[in-house]
């Protein structure tokens, strides 16, 4: 997944129930229990390639995040 898709998995975060909090080098995502948190560092949108895959892996093992999202309507 490209990195420049970031804004589209932040809004299904927030979306889904997710909590973001800016913090000095990123964002904090929150998981909609509270129990966990995932970070999200600006440096990583591009030095890492694959920056925005382990945050979706993170997240979805974390607080149960769903992506791609579900498809609505028919």
């Amino acid at each position: 997944m490209d990195n420049r898709e970031y804004p589209k998995v932040r809004a299904e975060a927030v979306r889904q129930g997710w909590v973001v909090r800016p913090t000095r080098r990123g964002e904090m995502f929150l998981s909609p229990d509270g129990r966990t948190a995932t970070a999200w560092h600006a440096a990583h949108r591009s030095s890492d390639p694959h920056a925005l895959d382990s945050l979706v892996r993170a997240l979805r093992r974390t607080g149960g995040f769903r992506w791609p999202p579900p498809r609505r309507g028919g």
